[in-house]
């Protein structure tokens, strides 16, 4: 890297981190830290975590989030709360993807899934600005954007069609993947491609299938409250209406260890800490993670990360 794009990279850097503090400022969201390396990992199959393991064999992990943390906070009473850290997922190398990674992760309480996915986007326009990026906010369902790009109703369709459509746009052994992995690939490589990238879009009410640790929608079981905010063709942000009923979430991830076991990834064991404060009573919330490195590469204008951070995975 030239020694000008560092220095301006590592100013741009510096200049994002200071606006989002000021931004959970005035809005009196308080500043938090969390481990970064915890007891168990995530069981989202499409996760994989970083083991570390002690000179007493006694195995941690590298958090790819810290949401199960900071829910633990608001259950023990925090306020409002946000935290700017690293996470890690393995594998996860490539031009838009670093397996460390910054993200900036906040809950609000009583917010609804309008709220937190407005105040996600409203975050993203004002780092933008600081290099005098000006985009507007659309909000579209997940259906609709789905209706306008493929011409159907992808969560009205049977699996045998998810299978046809993730075919036709080249998936591989389409036939083998469950809905939820479906929905992913088609949404990935036919839905985000055509949306405007001079937008900040919200997407919300994924399905069902992909509702995470969302909550399903009260007035259609085929919903989840999860949203998606995207802008230049790069997902930035996932957020949640939080999911707080313990033994729901309890089946949620028997169910993603299943697939694990199925696809043959590496066996962990489900966060009991974490399944026990739900049992104590998580406040009704809203939270969102978003990524700090994709928005710099909007904000300076890259298409890779390693023309943006300064040790990218590639040259560590």
């Amino acid at each position: 890297m030239f020694e000008s794009a560092l220095i301006e990279n590592l100013k741009l850097r510096a200049e994002l981190l200071a606006s989002t503090r000021s931004f959970f400022m005035q809005r009196s969201v308080l500043e938090v830290e969390t481990p970064v390396l915890g007891a168990t990992a995530v069981t989202d199959p499409n996760i994989q975590s970083f083991a570390v393991t002690d000179k007493n064999n006694l195995t941690r992990y590298l958090q790819s989030s810290p949401e199960f943390f900071m829910k633990r906070l608001l259950v023990a009473g925090a306020p409002d709360i946000y935290q700017i850290t690293k996470a890690f997922r393995e594998s996860e190398a490539g031009q838009r993807h670093n397996p460390e990674f910054t993200l900036i992760e906040w809950y609000r309480g009583q917010f609804n899934l309008s709220q937190i996915s407005q105040e996600s986007a409203e975050l993203v326009q004002q780092l933008l600005r600081l290099r005098e990026i000006n985009l507007p906010i659309q909000r579209i369902s997940y259906r609709c954007a789905c209706q306008q790009t493929l011409g159907c109703d992808l969560i009205e369709q049977s699996l045998s069609a998810l299978v046809e459509i993730a075919t036709e746009h080249g998936l591989v052994a389409a036939e083998k993947l469950p809905r939820a992995a479906l929905y992913d690939f088609i949404f990935d490589q036919a839905v985000l491609a055509r949306l405007a990238k001079d937008v900040i879009h919200i997407v919300e009410y994924y399905p069902a299938e992909q509702a995470s640790l969302a909550q399903i929608s009260a007035t259609d079981s085929q919903l989840a409250e999860r949203f998606e905010v995207f802008a230049g063709g790069f997902e930035l942000a996932n957020g949640f209406l939080e999911l707080r009923d313990a033994v729901e979430q309890r089946q949620r991830f028997q169910q993603d260890l299943k697939t694990r076991a199925e696809q043959g990834s590496p066996a962990v064991a489900i966060d009991e800490a974490f399944l026990s404060a739900l049992e104590q009573g998580l406040p009704a919330c809203a939270g969102v993670a978003l990524g700090l490195d994709r928005v710099q590469l909007l904000a300076a204008g890259l298409d890779s990360l390693d023309q943006l951070l300064p040790f990218p995975w590639s040259a560590l």
